[in-house]
């Protein structure tokens, strides 16, 4: 099913369409950093995990907009693919200060995409390096950087 997604991100914005939906909310982002660049299908395959648990809002080949249970919205992507250097595997999770218990489910989420990542080197890619960074986007200036 991998072959019939677009190889980019949807026109648009979905992200902020859906952070315009909620007058108050969490969003965290976690990054995986991987600093000897990422490995052919790594990033489809870490999108098409995110996809199967919940429900589609828009898929391309590297990344992917999920409703998770819990009102959580989830978006994966690969950032900044052309430098090796800088490439990372990015999760960000998006839920409504309304619902209960929004930081049980952001941390399951989490483990679950690291718990992947080192599945993954550990079957398919030995050698695999990278580095797991809890980012606060509110921390973040508009480049991205801290």
């Amino acid at each position: 099913v991998l072959y019939r997604l677009p190889a980019d991100r949807p026109q648009g914005d979905l992200w902020s369409e859906l952070r315009g939906q909620f007058t108050d909310f969490y969003k965290w982002e976690l990054r995986i950093k991987l600093p000897g660049g990422c490995p052919p299908s790594l990033a489809a395959n870490f999108a098409a995990r995110t996809h199967s648990m919940g429900k589609c809002q828009e898929a391309w080949l590297e990344g992917a907009t999920v409703l998770y249970d819990h009102g959580l919205y989830v978006q994966t992507s690969l950032e900044n693919k052309n430098e090796t250097s800088h490439c990372y595997l990015r999760l960000s999770i998006l839920q409504s200060k309304q619902e209960d218990d929004c930081a049980i489910h952001a941390r399951k989420i989490y483990q679950d995409a690291v718990q992947f990542i080192e599945q993954e080197r550990r079957q398919r890619l030995p050698g695999l390096l990278y580095n797991v960074v809890w980012v606060c986007p509110e921390c973040l200036s508009g480049n991205g950087e801290r």
